[in-house]
């Protein structure tokens, strides 16, 4: 349990795909271009090309060798003791702590990435798999933005059971999902990742939308 590693090699071509993405978006906006009728779309996307060559955004793709990981309490510790930052929540990272971390991770590991890991199981979902107060999670930061949240699942019965009994939730109303641990669930996880945010960081951008 507690040699609990986050999916490197997934996240690394997850991020390689979505900066090829980007990179060929000027490509992709043409085409629709071409492709779609209306002064209303055509305007929308010169927009777009007109915001992107007004504030200089360029591609700028990480390269990617090693990812630093930390545990969630080092996390607080590394910013109280390099940037004076005491943290008032004890169950997760604020946006002011994401951007310091991505800081610390550049500064000390030459890297654009840190994987924050063991949460607090208090404020992680109730299929999350404890070791034993901390979940077996992780979130994956970039530039200073959380893109990836994921991490280990409760595969067996009786401990996904007693779990629900702790948070006071009602089993019944989770019976279609519990079935599948009685009868046969192998040790599994999962993430997501928000494409948006990667593409947004990747271009430089405030937003996409």
């Amino acid at each position: 349990m507690g040699n609990y590693n986050p999916p490197y090699e997934i996240t690394d071509k997850i991020v390689m795909l979505v900066a090829s993405i980007a990179e060929k978006s000027g490509k992709i906006m043409e085409y629709y271009k071409v492709g779609m009728s209306g002064t209303n779309r055509e305007r929308r996307i010169r927009a777009i090309h007109a915001s992107l060559r007004m504030e200089g955004n360029q591609l700028s793709v990480p390269e990617i060798k090693e990812i630093p990981t930390i545990r969630f309490h080092e996390a607080k510790q590394i910013m109280e003791e390099k940037f004076g930052h005491k943290s008032k929540n004890r169950y997760d990272l604020n946006p002011d702590e994401e951007v310091l971390l991505c800081q610390w991770a550049k500064e000390e590991h030459d890297s654009d990435f840190v994987f924050v890991t063991h949460f607090p199981s208090a404020k992680r979902p109730f299929y999350a798999k404890d070791d034993p107060e901390l979940a077996l999670s992780f979130d994956l930061l970039f530039r200073g933005l959380e893109i990836t949240t994921g991490g280990q699942r409760i595969h067996d019965y009786q401990e996904q059971m007693d779990k629900l009994a702790a948070r006071k939730m009602n089993a019944e109303l989770f019976e279609s999902f519990t079935m599948l641990h009685k009868y046969g669930m192998p040790p599994h996880g999962g993430l997501g990742i928000g494409l948006e945010r990667l593409t947004m960081q990747l271009l430089g951008l405030n937003n996409i939308r």
